[in-house]
């Protein structure tokens, strides 16, 4: 099974994609989380996500960024890229007493790889439906595909702790920095993060998992009135599939994880989902609402907006 952290702020949170590579560090100030350090390195266009070369791009991007950046911990805690998560979403009965297990027999033949190679996270939701039935959502990836992924960091020096997949972060990064209010505890939250090439889709209860799924169009993509019209697609798909999963739970927030420089054309579908469903609609740039601690000289330039950092982020707070 898939390990994951106990709570520790001093960690660096390593986010891996095809994309680009971005390594932060975070800690509380009382209930506010602080920015210790950031730094990322782009992944050249030319190279291929999960190939021999972006491996050997990695472990020098990696040992480029620790010799430009001040963190203050030798411990380093990542997730699987997204592309390399297989998710599934299974109902099992009220009285399985191995959750994991139960879910394994039901999705082992639908796997895009060797189901002996596989680990399995799963989050079961508290809530039953009618047939006394739990909805859960299973988290797979492939071992050697993990493998392959702690060789680079290994190669690259780094002190890996734990490895954990995005939903789990994603959820991290909503509790600690969007829903800190009481009131919030209780509220059912969708969430959209941006990739370079892909979007991650959420659903949760505060810091509890109840949906999510992979989109494959990302900030690369994003270039066409088609595109975001897709994207808009997907999303209002993700909520008709949430509705008939017969929680009794409404979705009450919607949350674009955005920086500044976002797509103003996909606001704006984003917004008109929002109002189609009767719930608020926000965007929510994590880089913006952390502090800096004094004296620190943070090596990323907080005005570029570019950049999604609620993986990083989440992963240093998880």
């Amino acid at each position: 099974m898939l390990s994951f952290l106990k709570k520790d702020n001093s960690a660096v949170g390593v986010d891996l994609g095809s994309g680009y590579l971005k390594m932060a560090q975070l800690s509380f100030e009382g209930k506010t989380p602080c920015l210790i350090e950031a730094a990322c390195e782009k992944v050249p266009v030319e190279i291929k996500a999960g190939s021999a070369e972006w491996q050997r791009w990695s472990v020098k991007a990696i040992k480029n960024v620790m010799a430009k950046a001040k963190f203050k911990s030798k411990n380093f805690i990542s997730a699987m890229p997204s592309d390399d998560v297989y998710i599934e979403h299974v109902k099992i009965g009220k009285n399985e007493a191995d959750i994991e297990k139960a879910v394994f027999e039901i999705i082992k033949n639908k796997l895009p790889f060797d189901a002996n190679n596989a680990l399995v996270k799963c989050v079961s939701n508290d809530e039953f439906d009618r047939k006394s039935r739990r909805d859960v959502v299973a988290m797979v990836v492939d071992k050697v595909k993990v493998d392959r992924h702690l060789a680079i960091f290994e190669k690259a020096g780094l002190n890996l702790k734990s490895m954990s997949v995005w939903p789990l972060v994603i959820t991290t990064t909503y509790k600690n920095f969007f829903a800190r209010r009481a009131c919030d505890s209780d509220m059912v939250a969708m969430l959209l993060d941006i990739g370079f090439n892909h979007s991650n889709i959420i659903i949760t209860k505060c810091d509890k998992l109840l949906f999510a799924k992979l989109i494959p169009i990302g900030l690369n993509g994003l270039v066409t009135e088609d595109a975001s019209e897709k994207l808009v697609a997907e999303l209002s798909g993700c909520v008709r599939y949430f509705e008939s999963m017969e929680t009794g739970l409404g979705i009450s927030r919607l949350l674009f994880l955005s920086g500044k420089s976002v797509d103003k054309a996909v606001c704006e579908k984003i917004a008109e989902l929002a109002k189609q469903m009767h719930i608020p609609a926000q965007i929510g740039d994590v880089l913006a609402a952390v502090e800096i601690k004094n004296g620190n000289q943070i090596s990323i330039d907080r005005c570029e907006g570019s950049l999604g950092w609620a993986t990083a982020f989440g992963l240093s707070l998880s």
